[in-house]
């Protein structure tokens, strides 16, 4: 996300977070750092994840039928694994006296929140700015004022409005941060035992099936019941990384594994089956990071990884701004020019992810951290 697990992501509120920057990382590009050996993998896969919401929320604009890339939204319950496993990594040994638990939570905070707060100030200012120069906006529903507090508090994935608004995938923000804040009590009861972290996200999803209709698909609407289960088995696959390591799946698999993944999210609608075939995935995935086998084009790609939440935060502000105003009001755009404009606006994501995670999110993540952790009682 090589180092000793003491000096990297297992070290109990070390200096560095499950997503952050590790000075001197393994394998580093353009100012982007892989944190250890130890997850090359998932490194790989959220990048991709991250580009799989991006199409999701673009294929409208391509003209492409809902059919299509309707099961990458699964990708979202794939990052909840994923972050179940890596806060397991670092944090699943704590000792959480009243001083750790606050710096895990400044951790945590100092990671998500700032680039969070940007980007809801961005979105602020679209309806003001749309009444200013006198245009209409795309999905004025999306810009409701009374769900501006929520969002603004990451409040957003209980139910507390009805519908997606403002920066619309951060309700995914709201229950990941539910969970950080629950941690301690997840890691209590599952005391180190992986069959109990299993179980409970397994008992998880069975009463989610039973009293929650349709739970996979919730957003604003419960979409904090999402987070749990697949929170819960990411930590249980963690737990059993030793017994899974001897599991004979061998790196080769690792590509064509993902290619599989893709391309049945692309072709099968979303629904609990997609869910679940989404689960067994990143237990083969994660496999291959407990084998500790990880290939050239996994390891040069790894530390794209890093721009994952970049990625995520920022598309939908791209669409809104670039998309939707630019190129559909503005230049009118149609036929192959709207197809080109809107490829340059996905690579755009690409570029503003970079910049933002360089020379906004790490330096605001430090501030906040040095300001605020207070000292470790180990």
């Amino acid at each position: 996300m090589s180092k000793s697990s003491s000096e990297s992501r297992r070290a109990p509120l070390a200096s560095t977070g499950p997503s952050e920057v590790a000075e001197g990382g393994v394998f580093s590009y353009a100012g982007l750092h892989t944190e250890s050996e130890d997850f090359l993998h998932l490194d790989v896969l959220r990048f991709i994840a991250a580009f799989g919401v991006v199409f999701i929320h673009f294929r409208f604009d391509f003209g492409w039928s809902a059919r299509w890339f309707d099961g990458l939204q699964s990708m979202v319950d794939l990052f909840f694994i994923i972050s179940g496993i890596d806060i397991c990594h670092v944090y699943g040994r704590t000792r959480w006296g009243a001083v750790n638990y606050y710096n895990f939570l400044v951790a945590r905070v100092a990671r998500l929140v700032p680039l969070h707060l940007l980007t809801m100030l961005a979105y602020a200012l679209v309806p003001i700015t749309a009444a200013i120069i006198g245009v209409s906006l795309f999905s004025p529903e999306r810009y409701d004022w009374s769900c501006f507090a929520p969002n603004l508090l990451l409040l957003q994935s209980f139910s507390i409005c009805d519908h997606l608004t403002f920066n619309i995938v951060n309700w995914s923000i709201s229950a990941e941060l539910a969970m950080y804040v629950l941690l301690p009590l997840t890691l209590g009861v599952i005391r180190q035992s992986a069959f109990r972290a299993f179980f409970l996200s397994g008992a998880a999803v069975l009463l989610l099936f039973i009293f929650v209709d349709n739970w996979w698909e919730r957003t604003a609407d419960w979409g904090v019941l999402r987070a749990i289960p697949a929170f819960v088995f990411g930590v249980g696959l963690k737990l059993s990384e030793k017994s899974l390591a001897k599991v004979p799946v061998p790196e080769l698999a690792f590509w064509p594994l993902v290619a599989m993944l893709v391309a049945g999210m692309m072709v099968v609608p979303y629904h609990a089956a997609m869910l679940m075939l989404t689960y067994g995935f990143a237990a083969l995935v994660f496999i291959c990071d407990a084998r500790r086998q990880a290939g050239f084009f996994t390891r040069r790609l790894a530390p794209l990884g890093q721009l994952t939440y970049s990625i995520y935060m920022i598309h939908p502000l791209v669409i809104t701004v670039f998309v939707k105003f630019l190129g559909l009001k503005v230049l009118n755009l149609t036929g192959d020019l709207l197809f080109v404009f809107l490829a340059a606006c996905i690579f755009s994501v690409l570029v503003f992810s970079y910049i933002s995670y360089i020379y906004f999110e790490g330096p605001s993540r430090r501030w906040v951290r040095s300001r605020l952790s207070l000292k470790r009682l180990n």
